[in-house]
């Protein structure tokens, strides 16, 4: 099973947390449990940098009413993937300010 939702991410760090305050961790385990928790925490932070611009997007999208066919539409709504046409229209927004 796929684990992909920030909760996932959050027991993974709080997992790395907890090995990295193991007492009776030898020296070899702690430094592979210390390379360990700093690939976990950079590609935690690549997620959470991801997941905030998709939500910025999707808030511009609100807003403007339109969009990027880079981000998956949510079902039920149009989309345009028509060559040059790099946007969704969300339905009852006319795509103007």
């Amino acid at each position: 099973m796929t684990k992909n939702k920030m909760a996932d991410v959050r027991d993974y760090l709080v997992q790395a947390l907890e090995d990295l305050s193991d007492p009776g961790a030898d020296t070899n385990k702690m430094a592979r449990t210390i390379e360990r928790a700093k690939t976990i925490s950079t590609v935690a932070s690549t997620y959470v940098q991801t997941v905030k611009v998709e939500i910025d997007a999707r808030r511009l999208a609100d807003e403007i009413g339109v969009m990027p066919v880079a981000f998956d539409t949510p079902p039920g709504l149009p989309r345009h993937d028509e060559p040059g046409d790099n946007v969704s229209r969300l339905p009852g927004r006319s795509g103007q300010r």
